[in-house]
């Protein structure tokens, strides 16, 4: 239900809102509400809670106003209320290779424009953003719109009205006079705010659902399904079966048993490998035993894996701990593989990620390349990497990257042999918070004390420095 006079005072904001405004942002768009009106709707609950729109509404209080445009939601999903959340405030600069028109207008403020009037490219680029508006739009009505001159050029929502377009119905329209078109591009095409997730909860245990099922399905000799890029291409050609060798986030651990099948020397240790939706803590268990006695027995590993863990990583610190265990867990001299997800390849102007996969929804990335979904009643985050910072991760923990490779797919591989020596007790805490990790109604992995002992173990009989 659109309501054109919501009070500001019955308003509060939702504890989830991903993005955080600077003062001099805020007063762009103080001036934007003064010069162009309240031009596009907030999205807010009947009991006044902002789904999207809570730097419209900070403005709005600052200028003294007393009633915003809103469209009124009856009932939401908490996952629903996130995602207009993030949609509306990530779109609210149109990422779109082609003009989106309206019918002219005589009058000023807000019209419905019917379908047959809007016209503009529906191949333009932003399909992934068009398919998520239609799904809200479709489950709880036309909650968006436009802002367009009186002339019809549409300066803002030319995806929302494009997914008007496609679904066949009308489109709110907040038309402005043509002299002030230059002006409402400005305004509508700078940045109100950042994306940041840091006051969002970490339930770590939830990037299990990140893992592939590798190898599987596929009885052809070159077993593709969901083969690994980084084993097919860096690491199967590197190894010999009498080198040994980690996967440390093995993930479902498809190679681990592939190729000790075959005769490698190889272990994994995955700290969220689970057997259906649940983590299975006994073979954790096993998996962290097995490589504790190996350090203990044989010291450090030839060979360190690191499959598409830094992109399943939630925190800056647990990138960090990452990097510093293959660090640790490899000899001077060892080889280290690695992979996670290019930054270039998913980000569009928009800052949304372009997903190729149909099970995956439009996405925003933070200021620390982080993104983050609402799934399974837990925030879900990836990271992503540009080729700079990959090479800079390698080269700072691990050694110079030797290997560098990106095809046309989303990800990174990469190689380098350890060169650099970390100080034991500053490799002991990242393996302690590493092998701690929470597990889900209180518990944890709990093998911390267990792997220090077999590190400085492995110190003792192999040494650490190159």
């Amino acid at each position: 239900m659109f309501q054109p006079d919501f009070p500001t005072a019955n308003l509060h904001g939702a504890a989830y809102n991903p993005r955080a405004i600077a003062p001099d942002a805020l007063d762009r768009l103080k001036a934007s509400i003064a010069t162009i009106g309240f031009a596009k709707p907030i999205i807010c609950t009947q009991a006044g809670l902002i789904v999207a729109g809570h730097q419209r509404v900070k403005a709005s209080r600052a200028v003294q106003r007393e009633t915003v445009p809103a469209f009124v939601l009856k009932e939401i999903t908490t996952y629903d209320e996130i995602r207009f959340n993030q949609l509306h405030n990530g779109t609210d600069i149109d990422d779109i290779d082609h003009p989106v028109t309206v019918a002219e207008s005589a009058v000023l403020g807000f019209s419905k424009v019917p379908a047959v009037n809007i016209h503009g490219n529906l191949r333009s680029i932003g399909a992934a953003v068009r398919k998520e508006i239609c799904r809200l739009v479709l489950k709880y009505g036309a909650w968006g719109g436009a802002v367009a001159t009186q002339s019809g050029n549409v300066v803002s929502g030319q995806q929302y009205a494009l997914a008007c377009k496609l679904l066949g119905i009308g489109c709110r329209t907040f038309y402005v006079p043509d002299s002030a078109e230059g002006d409402a591009r400005a305004y509508f095409g700078a940045h109100y705010g950042e994306f940041s997730y840091d006051h969002l909860p970490r339930t770590t245990w939830i990037q299990t659902f990140a893992q592939m099922m590798r190898l599987r399905n596929d009885d052809s000799p070159e077993r593709k399904q969901n083969a690994s890029t980084l084993y097919r291409t860096m690491v199967l050609p590197a190894i010999t079966k009498d080198q040994r060798i980690l996967d440390f986030g093995c993930g479902q651990g498809d190679y681990v048993r592939d190729l000790r099948a075959k005769g490698y020397r190889i272990q994994g240790v995955e700290f969220f490998f689970r057997k259906g939706n649940a983590i299975h803590p006994a073979a954790v268990h096993k998996m962290c035993d097995d490589l504790c006695r190996s350090l203990r027995m044989d010291g450090f590993f030839d060979v360190v894996v690191c499959d598409s863990v830094l992109n399943s990583v939630d925190t800056a610190l647990a990138e960090h701990d990452v990097m510093v265990c293959c660090n640790a867990l490899a000899k001077p001299g060892g080889s280290v593989f690695m992979s996670g997800r290019r930054m270039d390849k998913v980000i569009g102007q928009a800052r949304y990620t372009k997903s190729l996969s149909p099970n995956r929804f439009v996405e925003f990335t933070d200021k620390d390349g982080f993104t983050a979904l609402y799934r399974k009643g837990a925030w879900f985050y990836q990271k992503f990497h540009r080729e700079s910072e990959a090479r800079k991760l390698m080269a700072d923990w691990i050694g110079p990257c030797e290997e560098y490779q990106q095809n046309q797919s989303t990800s990174f591989q990469m190689f380098a042999r350890k060169t650099v020596t970390i100080a034991p007790e500053f490799a002991i805490e990242s393996l302690r918070r590493e092998f701690n990790l929470p597990w889900p109604d209180g518990k944890s992995v709990g093998k911390g004390q267990q792997i220090v002992e077999a590190y400085q173990r492995a110190m003792a009989i192999g040494g650490g420095e190159a």
